[in-house]
């Protein structure tokens, strides 16, 4: 008597394939997808002083200082090249990927908010309204610090800080690198790294040995 052995269907024994190659594809993975994706412009390693990361009007060009940067801390929109090293926003519009060893553009994969622009702000990046504790008054000893909107090297720069500008330091954020900052000049509230590189950028006003730092 000859058995019959099912076969299974070659639909079924497709959607099977498609359902294990979807198990084993990585999440993070940004190449091979279709249409723009969105990427933070991140100064957290590389820790630069500037305002932000320009534009190149081609792979591998020069910095396009006619174009406004791209605010550290801002998300934009964008297609990965083949080799993954430069982001093209637009016709004549490429940011790097990595600048100086450090990785500068990070792939988000959370749904953005509707109707963002295509330059976008993170919403932590919102500026300090209010101060906690009581001020205590410091000067700038390194020769520029950066006023920041958040106690991060994403967060936009409200203004740069002067050797010997006088202001007035409150609350700590939870890394206790970063102070809450008054400059009484124009009144202006922000976040100020004390320290950086081991070397203090503020020190109490009169003291000249190094501040105390936790």
């Amino acid at each position: 008597e000859t058995r019959k052995i099912s076969m299974p269907r070659f639909s079924e024994w497709a959607a099977e394939q498609r359902s294990a190659s979807s198990t084993t594809q990585p999440q993070n993975v940004a190449c091979g997808l279709q249409g723009p994706q969105r990427f933070l412009v991140d100064n957290s390693s590389l820790r630069s002083d500037s305002s932000g990361l320009r534009y190149r009007s081609s792979p591998d060009g020069e910095k396009n200082r006619t174009l406004k940067p791209v605010a550290w801390g801002r998300c934009v929109w964008g297609v990965l090249n083949d080799t993954q090293t430069w982001l093209k926003v637009k016709a004549g519009r490429y940011l790097p990927v990595m600048v100086q060893g450090c990785n500068v553009l990070k792939l988000q994969l959370d749904d953005p908010e509707p109707f963002e622009e295509e330059v976008e702000e993170i919403l932590w990046m919102r500026p300090l309204k209010s101060l906690t504790g009581s001020g205590s008054c410091y000067e700038i000893v390194a020769e520029k610090a950066a006023l920041r909107r958040g106690p991060s090297f994403n967060a936009a720069t409200i203004i740069w800080l002067s050797q010997g500008d006088a202001v007035e330091l409150f609350g700590w954020d939870e890394s206790w690198q970063w102070r809450q900052c008054l400059e009484p000049r124009k009144r202006l509230v922000g976040w100020l790294l004390l320290a950086r590189h081991d070397a203090a950028l503020v020190q109490p006003q009169g003291d000249r040995a190094p501040p105390w730092r936790p």
